[in-house]
């Protein structure tokens, strides 16, 4: 028997096979026939050797192998594509493959052709929302739409990211609804805190503090995607700040206001009152556009986030 489970979302494809694994495991009672091949390095004679011993003390073996089309060697594939239907009853394969494959391989063709191939896709920002609320869920939490709409926003996309940060929370809250207040604290309290005096920095026309302070967060290892989001989230914040300064000078009424926590508008609290809204509307404009840019590969992530501190 063979499975196929190929796509984009390296997460989800780990993910499947970590659960198949781990039942294979428990039934097996032990990992003496689980075996993990290398696709890049795989031959035709490693292939052809695993996938015919007898399992020892057990009923079955599991062989993985990865990336099996980062394999050169078309011959080994088309070795293993003759092969398929000559695995033993015994013995369980499961070829992955994360990211794009030349679909005229025989090998492909037979491997999509089964009803046991297995497609693992990207999530959009939706599915990743659904996804998130669904494992916080299963760890008997609860989190609030707020909450959610940062969290997904601060792990832009990296599903291993995001997995641990559920993790974290939900334990932090035991059993509790997270809240905004403990996405800010625990996800990203320290690069939270850095963006602030990026954004600081930017408002009160020190474009040079502004670079220095982009500068550290690429050196503390922030990938471009997460600072720009942050960037957003941070704009947003004073944006609603802004909006409930019109009725109150008081930070804790503003809070309240705003349905925001009083430590969020105690911080931005300054900045928004620095910042007309003319230079708000600005500054959403350049966001928009630059965001845009980026994430469709029209301008350069880093060069592009340079280039957006220098013109807020």
């Amino acid at each position: 028997m063979y499975l196929f489970f190929y796509g984009e979302s390296q997460f989800l494809l780990e993910r499947k096979l970590n659960e198949l694994k781990h039942k294979y495991l428990n039934k097996a009672g032990g990992n003496l026939n689980l075996i993990t091949l290398d696709g890049e390095s795989i031959s035709a004679e490693d292939f052809l050797t695993q996938a015919q011993i007898v399992p020892l003390l057990a009923s079955s073996r599991l062989i993985v192998v990865k990336n099996i089309f980062k394999c050169r060697r078309k011959n080994a594939l088309d070795t293993i594509k003759n092969f398929l239907p000559k695995i033993p009853p015994s013995t369980i394969v499961v070829f992955t493959h994360i990211g794009k494959i030349d679909k005229r391989l025989g090998l492909y063709r037979a491997l999509i052709g089964s009803k046991n191939a297995h497609r693992f896709e990207i999530m959009d920002t939706s599915a990743q929302k659904v996804f998130a609320r669904r494992e916080i869920e299963k760890r008997g939490a609860a989190i609030d739409p707020k909450a959610l709409e940062l969290l997904v926003d601060y792990c832009q996309g990296d599903m291993f990211a995001l997995s641990h940060e559920i993790e974290k929370l939900s334990l932090y809250c035991q059993g509790g609804t997270i809240t905004a207040d403990d996405v800010e604290l625990l996800v990203s309290q320290a690069v939270s805190a850095d963006i602030f005096i990026l954004i600081d920095k930017i408002s009160g026309g020190d474009k040079r503090g502004a670079l220095l302070e982009l500068k550290k967060l690429y050196q503390n290892g922030e990938p471009g995607l997460r600072i720009l989001a942050m960037i957003n989230y941070q704009y947003r914040l004073i944006a609603q700040v802004k909006e409930v300064q019109e009725k109150t000078a008081n930070p804790f009424q503003a809070s309240k206001l705003a349905g925001l926590s009083y430590f969020q508008v105690k911080k931005t609290f300054e900045v928004a009152r620095r910042i007309s809204w003319p230079e708000l509307f600005k500054v959403y404009s350049h966001l928009v556009s630059f965001d845009e840019g980026i994430k469709t590969g029209k301008i350069d992530e880093e060069e592009g986030i340079k280039e957006l501190v220098l013109v807020l």
